[in-house]
């Protein structure tokens, strides 16, 4: 009897486990399914395996990661919370569930959820990731950063913990730090569409629109459907000052997706700076209200910063723009009457009387600039740092202040060389340099203050000062040792001191004082004679001087026509090259000016 006893339990257990065998073989063919992305057939094979072996965590977790898939959140979540019921410490469940209230955005409950997950697997990097991704979306960028960084120390090196960390890293600005992180997560994706278009937006960010456009470009080549990829496309072009190319990306960004605040916002600017005011006042209009039905803070403080400076003609800056604008368009007539619709409102607005009297300059009414440039100086102390500069340190604006008042004092020393006042235009000049050397946070200060001194230079050469000429050279070029123009100036005084008749006439003297100035032609001849007993060493250090200028500029017309000019005195080499090359750069009676024929 005990023999027959224990064969039935054998054969008992036995049947047990066949049993056993084959769930694991149809749970094994489920989880296959759901593997394979057949998620309605997995969802029929896993309702058969709890109909046949009952509800169990792992059917209850595959079912619910399937239902999930399927868009079907409430089974889902209810399969999550009956496994666990079964097992309190399924931490796959928790986090699931966590998930679903990410999609249904009951961000609390998944931070707990996410919280109760961290707890029960405190050495599993996963746990971090997902409260990471969390922070990041919810905006608590350092706290995505911290969490993310301590998934990657718990060994959780996957593409999206970096994709996530470089996103976090390049809404806080720190550029090189998500470069990095988008870097390593290539090395996991190679062809990760997502990956390109964030690292070109990280490249836009740092400043390099090239290889930003390059990755945009990639990724628009797999999906060019997605908007936001021509956006930043177009920011790029826009960086690159491809107008025509960015007002089309920009076009097509909105014509697939017009929800979106930016392409609008990029587009007012190109809208702008064509003099198109109205539309690009309209564009601000709806970025603002995009960015408010978005609650956007940092996008809606900007934007309306930028309509009430650019498109509120009820203050002085919209005034000053638009008059910006038309007059680096060449439209002097409609930017002499923003300027002056501005000066009905604001009368003493420094920046208004300064454009007022640019316009003035650029119409040969010197006199009538130089009226407004005081008038500006007058109220200097008016003046609108904010329009100047974007910047918020104090040390920023007041640099930018300066900058201006330097400009201010330059253009009254270009009227005044043009009205024939030369102490005058020396005085200003000086006050203009005075700044510069007493402001070093000035941007480009070093160039800019090389560039002042050169033009004091020119003026000192007009006086026959030449010691105080050649100083003022000399130290221009040690603020900018690539200064083309002063190498070019000091060649001309030493050209002019060894010929005859090398002395300006003075209705020609502004000629000299932007010698560069490739919308006018030269206003004078170049002497080819030497003076008696002329000092070749001088003429042969002047043609030095020319081969520097040249090599640091070489679209400097002038320069070619003065080292013509010296081969001619010193008898070396053809002048003719030169003489036809500063003839192609825009001076066609070059060789007439230099009494000389080239074919």
């Amino acid at each position: 009897m005990k023999k027959i006893i224990l064969l039935a339990a054998y054969t008992l257990a036995s049947c047990f486990y066949i049993y056993a065998q084959t769930e694991d073989k149809e749970f094994a063919v489920a989880d296959s399914l759901v593997n394979a992305g057949e998620y309605q057939k997995a969802i029929s094979l896993f309702n058969t395996l709890i109909s046949n072996y009952g509800e169990k965590e792992r059917f209850l977790t595959g079912r619910g990661f399937a239902y999930v898939q399927t868009n079907d959140i409430v089974r889902s979540r209810k399969d999550y919370n009956q496994a666990l019921v079964i097992n309190p410490s399924c931490s796959k469940c928790i986090l699931n569930l966590a998930m679903l209230d990410v999609l249904e955005r009951n961000v609390s409950s998944a931070f707990s959820l996410i919280e109760k997950y961290i707890k029960l697997e405190p050495a599993e990097g996963l746990g971090y990731a997902k409260r990471g991704e969390l922070k990041f979306q919810t905006g608590q960028f350092d706290g995505a950063i911290t969490d993310l960084n301590k998934s990657l120390e718990l060994g959780n090196k996957s593409f999206y913990v970096y994709f996530y960390l470089a996103m976090a890293q390049m809404y806080k600005g720190n550029n090189s730090e998500a470069l990095k992180a988008i870097n390593e997560a290539f090395k996991l994706e190679p062809d990760a569409e997502l990956a390109y278009f964030i690292r070109g937006r990280i490249y836009v960010q740092m400043g390099d629109p090239q290889s930003a456009l390059k990755d945009l470009f990639a990724c628009l080549q797999k999906n060019p459907k997605a908007s936001e990829y021509h956006t930043y496309a177009g920011i790029a072009l826009y960086n690159l000052n491809d107008y025509g190319k960015a007002m089309q990306a920009f076009n097509e960004s909105l014509r697939l997706d017009s929800t979106d605040h930016v392409p609008y916002q990029y587009r007012s600017y190109l809208l702008y700076s064509q003099a198109s005011f109205t539309r690009a006042c309209k564009d601000k209009e709806k970025a603002y209200s995009l960015a408010y039905a978005r609650g956007d803070e940092n996008a809606l403080k900007q934007i309306q910063q930028e309509f009430i400076e650019y498109c509120d003609l009820s203050k002085a800056s919209g005034h000053y723009h638009s008059g910006a604008i038309l007059f680096g368009q060449g439209d002097f007539d409609k930017a002499k009457q923003a300027y002056n619709n501005g000066l009905r409102l604001f009368p003493d607005d420094p920046l208004l009387l300064e454009g007022r009297g640019n316009t003035g300059i650029a119409t040969g009414q010197f006199s009538e600039a130089m009226g407004f440039y005081h008038q500006s100086l007058l109220h200097i102390k008016n003046i609108n740092p904010d329009l100047l500069t974007k910047e918020t340190s104090a040390e920023k604006k007041k640099a930018a202040a300066d900058f201006f008042v330097v400009q201010l004092y330059d253009n009254i020393s270009f009227a005044s060389m043009n009205l024939l006042k030369i102490d005058s235009a020396l005085f200003y000049e000086g006050k203009a340099i005075d700044i510069l050397k007493n402001n070093a946070a000035i941007s480009r200060r070093d160039n800019i203050l090389s560039q002042a001194l050169v033009k004091r230079a020119t003026i000192y050469i007009v006086q026959d000062n030449r010691a105080s000429a050649a100083a003022d050279i000399s130290e221009a070029l040690k603020y900018d040792p690539t200064n083309s123009s002063a190498y070019m100036e000091r060649a001309r005084g030493l050209i002019l001191k060894n010929t005859i008749e090398g002395n300006i006439k003075d209705e020609k003297i502004a000629s000299v004082f932007q010698p560069n100035d490739t919308k006018k032609p030269a206003s004078f001849e170049y002497a080819t004679t030497p003076i008696k007993n002329w000092d070749q060493k001088e003429v042969e250090a002047a043609l030095e001087d020319l081969n520097k200028a040249i090599g640091y500029a070489p679209q400097n017309r002038d320069a070619y026509m003065l080292r013509a000019q010296a081969k001619i005195l010193l008898k070396k080499n053809d002048p003719c090259p030169d003489i036809l090359q500063a003839k192609k750069l825009g001076i066609a009676d070059a060789a007439q000016q230099l009494n000389t024929a080239c074919n």
